[in-house]
């Protein structure tokens, strides 16, 4: 390489350390003003949270000897609506939720905790095979027509 071009590449990583550094220190040494004494927040304006009710418990017989745990909110209405928890909850946590559906008189809610989870026994995710949960919903569906 030509003697020229590398001390041209020396000078431009020299000048940019300095550059680097002196910026570095600048902004690690600069004066901040701090204040020491901060005004107290006042929280006493905010509503607290009235404790959500968890519904009434229910156990959904599903046959074979299981059972899955729900809560049900708000008896009573003509929709029913059917909140379902992520992989890693159970139904618990959409009590929030559950309850304000209610309390505004949109729906009965129900909100099951899936197998595995929460009160509900069995393995997680598991569904030994997909014609036995075909005729298993169909089945549950004939039963709520006739009932």
């Amino acid at each position: 390489m030509n003697r020229k071009i590398v001390k041209g590449i020396g000078l431009f990583l020299i000048i940019n350390l300095f550059v680097y550094l002196g910026i570095s220190l600048t902004l690690v040494f600069w004066p901040i003003n701090i204040e020491k004494e901060k005004e107290v927040y006042d929280y006493t304006g905010i509503k607290k949270a009235k404790t959500a009710s968890l519904g009434e418990e229910l156990w959904i017989d599903l046959g074979e000897g299981e059972q899955l745990f729900s809560r049900v909110y708000g008896k009573g209405k003509d929709v029913v609506m059917i909140l379902i928890h992520g992989s890693g909850g159970h139904g618990r946590y959409l009590s929030n939720m559950a309850n304000n559906i209610a309390n505004e008189n949109m729906a009965t809610v129900l909100t099951p905790d899936m197998r595995g989870h929460g009160k509900s026994v069995g393995e997680k995710g598991v569904i030994d095979d997909r014609q036995t949960h075909r005729q298993t919903h169909r089945d549950r569906q004939t039963d709520t027509q006739t009932h």
